[in-house]
């Protein structure tokens, strides 16, 4: 006769190890990504619309904020409409053709906002302006609100990483974009992060415009090999977009060894190369593009209330493959809860 005792507890058993399990995960995902933004604000003003300009949508981080943004905006009956600067030189035409089309907020995706100071002074006072990534300054005068993390913190975790990872043996190319602010201000504190490492060296301090990354890219890889050699084994870049590009360079020169980190954005491109372990680039320090998003949504929500900023800082993450085989790409902000909590603060639900 089967012994059905037995196989019951065995059974009941198996049950409590599941829960167990289901608990650990969760117990191990609240502490690593627990929801540190705000819980009170202003209910849902509806029926607005929102003019995005990006610098330039190849960078696949506005694009990527962008979508998101729209996603929150659909909850508020928003109407968002994008431009494409597609680099500085356009910007300012873009700007006052957004202008002209009356909006209740402009938001800045990636340019500074002190060339457009005086016209966004003019109209301050019926149009909203709020930026992303829009310099390295987390409160800026001209601006409602500036959402991005602390590029210094961001530019350190990239730079200390090389450090730690070289063993303190690290020959190191900055690859940045003297055009923003925020690259600037990344580069700069990985120099003087890496200076502090008396056995590392910082071989080349390069300016390579984002937006001419995919043309210049394989010349300026050719013209560091042919200098450093096997002086050059770290690279650290400002965006994930450089290593898009400098995948085929590298392979042609045999260079396959070279290590990239990016001190942002966290791209789905990189978490791909990252996660496969296959590619020159083992790390990004990652903007949690989508929780940056749906706070730029709830700090223009708050504008339009006649309410102050809520005076969140999001943090960076460090994204490596180590943290890609616990999560799905996309689940790495996810796991953080902003969805259900802003809906919460503008719908009480």
């Amino acid at each position: 006769m089967p012994n059905y005792k037995s196989s019951f507890k065995i059974f009941k058993l198996f049950k409590l190890f599941k829960l167990f399990f289901f608990i650990l995960i969760f117990l191990y995902q609240t502490t690593i990504f627990s929801w540190e933004g705000p819980t009170t604000g202003p209910k849902a003003q509806t029926n607005k619309k929102i003019i995005f300009i990006s610098h330039d949508f190849k960078n696949s981080s506005i694009a990527e904020v962008f979508k998101d943004f729209q996603k929150a905006g659909k909850h508020l009956k928003w109407e968002i409409d994008f431009i494409d600067g597609k680099g500085f030189e356009n910007i300012e035409k873009e700007f006052l053709q957004a202008i002209i089309q009356n909006p209740d907020a402009i938001i800045l995706g990636g340019f500074h906002p002190e060339p457009y100071k005086e016209i966004i002074d003019r109209f301050k006072n019926r149009i909203v302006f709020a930026g992303w990534h829009s310099g390295p300054e987390l409160r800026d005068k001209n601006l409602f609100v500036n959402i991005t993390t602390n590029p210094s913190d961001v530019a350190t975790i990239a730079a200390d990483f090389v450090v730690k990872k070289s063993n303190q043996k690290a020959g190191v190319v900055i690859l940045y974009d003297k055009l923003s602010t925020i690259s600037v201000s990344k580069a700069e504190k990985m120099r003087e992060v890496l200076s502090k490492c008396s056995t590392c060296s910082l071989l080349a301090y390069e300016n390579l415009p984002l937006s001419d990354a995919d043309l210049r890219i394989s010349e300026v890889a050719y013209q560091l090999q042919k200098k450093y050699g096997k002086k050059w084994n770290y690279t650290l870049a400002i965006n994930d977009l450089y290593f898009d590009h400098i995948i085929i360079p590298l392979k042609e020169l045999n260079r396959k060894d070279i290590i990239n980190i990016s001190a942002g954005d966290g791209s789905t491109k990189a978490f791909s190369r990252i996660r496969s372990g296959h590619s020159c680039q083992v790390a990004t320090v990652a903007e949690p593009i989508g929780l940056q998003a749906w706070q730029l949504a709830d700090e223009l929500n708050r504008a339009f209330a006649g309410k102050n900023p809520s005076g969140f800082i999001t943090k960076p993450i460090l994204v490596t493959k180590e943290l890609l085989d616990k999560y799905a790409e996309e689940e790495i902000d996810k796991n953080l809860g902003y969805e259900r909590a802003y809906l919460k603060i503008w719908f009480g639900k």
